[in-house]
């Protein structure tokens, strides 16, 4: 019996089986704590790098929109309230909406001109044949030999309009045109509108 008690006195608790057994257990215990904690900062971190290159893919897309994609874009009906807001939130103008092939031009007339000697006077009536007014576009005209070659083409303002502000919708226009340097015989002429 005294030989039990020394030998208990003299033996290590750490070294007995079911206290080795606690002690590594109570260690890993330590060492997944420090793991999880580990694991939710690095999930944290990923999360905010995550939301940082999101962000930056919304602003590149929105600087995308702003630079190049909102006038075809806002040509959309459906479309225009949403880009409405971006404009307001990203302080730019959302362009008018227009519809040049509804702007219809026919009666085409080139006679010379009555009062300047040398130039010809090119008239034309036009029709806003959209549903919605739009703004007064360009006028392109073209010139063209008998051939269908391309002589010249210029670009030239609506002439002074006549009291609105804009195109009515349905409202039918005369336009009057002077072409001061005319070309060579044999030509003919195209007349088309462009965006403002």
């Amino acid at each position: 019996m005294d030989d039990d008690r020394e030998w208990r006195e003299f033996i290590d608790p750490d070294d007995l089986p079911h206290r080795r057994r606690r002690g590594i257990k109570s260690r890993s215990l330590r060492k997944r704590s420090i793991f999880r904690r580990h694991s939710a900062g690095r999930r944290l971190s990923r999360f905010v790098l995550w939301l940082a290159a999101a962000a930056a893919l919304l602003a590149g897309a929105a600087w995308q929109v702003r630079a190049g994609y909102l006038a075809p874009l806002s040509q959309f009906a459906p479309l225009r309230p949403a880009l409405a807001l971006f404009c307001r939130a990203a302080e730019c103008s959302l362009p008018p909406r227009m519809d040049l092939g509804a702007i219809e031009i026919h009666n085409l007339r080139v006679a010379p001109h009555p009062h300047i000697p040398g130039a010809l006077a090119i008239s034309a009536e036009t029709k806003n044949g959209a549903w919605f007014n739009q703004p007064w576009p360009r006028i392109r005209l073209s010139q063209f030999t008998e051939s269908g070659q391309l002589l010249s083409r210029r670009t030239l303002p609506w002439p002074a309009p006549t009291g609105d502000a804009e195109m009515q919708s349905g409202k039918e226009y005369a336009l009057q045109l002077e072409l001061l340097s005319p070309p060579a015989e044999g030509v003919r002429f195209e007349v088309g509108v462009v965006r403002p």
